[in-house]
């Protein structure tokens, strides 16, 4: 199966997410990596087609933590990435578990913190085209032009990819997943997505990667 890519995974913040933020991420890799690369370096040059040609890269060190608030929305129960280390383009596997408290109905309001150590110290990758630390109104509405290509397997724990998402308990047994492009620079990163509905937490993750 191939899914596209969201930051290594804004699998992040529920598995909603796992497939909203991928497709705008997958479709804008080239921005992405200019975007990033210019940041660290402002007067580079813009990259030629031939080096947008980059050899696979490694996601060598993966750790998340559930940062969300006591009461909110989504436990997240479990989340595993596999094999380890990871190299893209590629297949991965997943697995995770979690539990929604209430049906997300209404305009989910994602916070999304992206940063990048430079010269050994944490640099906030501002938000330029909606790329880096941006704020998405509407997750809902971003879901909606990917439902056509919702994955079988989080269609079969009930969840096709758009809103709203039943409240209940819900397990993706370990699936594998195909990463079409590597296209994050390599680096440490810190990522932190945060969700709410009607200002009320829904969930809040926190991943840390390296990327070789």
């Amino acid at each position: 199966m191939t899914v596209t890519f969201s930051f290594y995974i804004l699998l992040t913040v529920s598995v909603t997410a796992i497939v909203g933020l991928p497709n705008f991420y997958q479709n804008n890799a080239r921005k992405i990596e200019s975007f990033v690369h210019e940041f660290e370096i402002p007067d580079s040059k813009p990259k030629t087609d031939d080096q947008f040609n980059q050899p696979p890269v490694t996601l060598k060190e993966f750790s998340w933590k559930d940062c969300s608030k006591p009461g909110s929305i989504v436990n997240i129960k479990s989340l595993s990435i596999s094999p380890d280390p990871l190299s893209f383009p590629g297949p991965f596997d997943v697995a995770t578990q979690f539990i929604l408290k209430q049906s997300l109905n209404a305009s989910l309001n994602t916070a999304l913190k992206v940063e990048k150590r430079i010269f050994g110290t944490y640099i906030d990758i501002p938000c330029v085209d909606n790329i880096g630390s941006c704020d998405y109104p509407d997750l809902c509405a971003m879901l909606a032009p990917i439902k056509s290509k919702c994955p079988d397997p989080l269609k079969k724990i009930g969840i096709d990819c758009q809103c709203p998402v039943n409240e209940g308990v819900y397990s993706l047994p370990k699936t594998e997943f195909d990463i079409a492009a590597s296209i994050i620079p390599t680096g440490d990163y810190r990522i932190q997505a945060s969700i709410t509905m009607n200002k009320e937490p829904v969930v809040c993750l926190q991943l840390a990667i390296t990327v070789v």
